[in-house]
């Protein structure tokens, strides 16, 4: 049976994880395929978390989802549903955050079977994270398609810059990363990690047009999915793409799925 894991990593640099201790990550990227992009900037929508998740959970560009910043007005998430939405029509589905606006503001909306929020806002994003993974490993075996966020390397970034704390937030999440793969039951499994923007280097803060905040990219690996594969002209748009693709399930998104880009 074809099951679905994709972890999102709020806020991390690839240059910061290739130079990290990230070892599950990189195991990923090395088992499957690993693709770069930068997300769309003012005046289109800012490099931020709310345009960003957005465009990853619906395959759609902001001009069709709506989402230019995070205060999420003018979603149009009716018009253009996350893929765990569209997938929990035939399977079972299940999205753990720690950024409660993506439950709250319905990016992973309320049709998903199980959703679990979490406040890193008013807990700290490290509790959060480690709320997160201990609900996630514990609910993999028993869904067939799961979102899983983890938050507190944007919290970092945005704290104290892209350096050595941020660095060490990145591998703790590679740890819990390791912890959600091992929590999986049986089934052809694939995995998804991306991010939904950069940081600026070394201060640290998003949203503007520079590369190192735009900068995102998108580990794939599982069924279709070959080693060492960097599929052309990726985007945050072909996450969902490739989920759905996974279950044989079509949509019209701005997506393609790597499954296809990478034959």
């Amino acid at each position: 049976m074809r099951k679905l894991l994709v972890v999102g990593m709020d806020g991390l640099n690839w240059t910061v994880a290739e130079a990290a201790g990230m070892p599950v990550l990189k195991g990923l990227a090395a088992e499957g395929a690993v693709g770069h992009s930068l997300v769309p900037c003012p005046p289109v929508a800012e490099s931020s978390s709310g345009p960003g998740w957005s465009t990853i959970a619906t395959g759609v560009w902001p001009d069709k989802h709506g989402v230019r910043d995070n205060g999420f007005a003018g979603a149009r998430y009716a018009a253009f549903p996350d893929f765990l939405t569209r997938i929990s029509q035939r399977y079972r589905t299940y999205s753990a955050v720690g950024w409660a606006e993506l439950h709250r503001r319905g990016t992973f909306g309320p049709e998903v079977g199980v959703r679990v929020t979490f406040d890193g806002e008013a807990d700290g994003y490290d509790a959060a994270d480690a709320r997160v993974t201990a609900d996630a490993t514990g609910r993999l075996r028993d869904v067939d398609a799961a979102f899983v966020y983890l938050g507190h390397t944007d919290d970092v970034a945005h704290t104290v810059g892209t350096g050595t704390a941020y660095r060490v937030a990145a591998e703790e999440q590679d740890r819990q990363l390791g912890r959600l793969l091992a929590a999986r039951g049986p089934g052809e499994w694939l995995v998804i990690v991306t991010t939904d923007h950069g940081h600026r280097v070394p201060d640290g803060g998003h949203g503007g047009c520079r590369e190192d905040e735009r900068g995102t990219w998108i580990v794939a690996a599982g069924p279709g999915i070959p080693a060492g594969a960097r599929p052309p002209g990726t985007g945050q748009v072909d996450v969902a793409a490739t989920a759905l693709y996974h279950f044989e399930l079509t949509a019209e998104l701005d997506g393609r799925p790597w499954q296809e880009a990478v034959r």
